[in-house]
């Protein structure tokens, strides 16, 4: 993996920790609140491509389960999975992953 590529992939995940920081916008009859940090993974999945989009979104996935406060509305740590917006967790990689493959 070259330089340009990590770099790139840590700016990008810079990007979606910055658009997490943004506050969410809850409906009151859906538990999940739409964010921007979606717009961020799909974003790493355009720029970056396959293998480095997902890495982008992994290491912030991995930083939030370290129990970082980057998801929207400062959550982080193990809590948000068991949580309604668990699932959702958990397909943040493969959503970049396939973002890529149907553009």
């Amino acid at each position: 993996m070259k330089t340009r590529s990590i770099v790139y992939a840590a700016l990008v995940a810079a990007i979606i920790i910055v658009l997490g920081l943004m506050p969410p916008l809850t409906l009151p009859f859906i538990p999940v609140p739409i964010t921007l940090q979606s717009m961020g993974i799909m974003l790493a999945g355009s720029l970056l491509g396959k293998r480095d989009g997902t890495l982008s979104v992994s290491v912030v996935a991995i930083l939030v389960l370290l129990g970082l406060p980057f998801l929207a509305g400062g959550r982080g740590g193990w809590a948000v999975l068991l949580g309604p917006t668990g699932g959702y967790f958990f397909s943040l990689a493969s959503g970049c992953f396939y973002h890529w493959l149907f553009k």
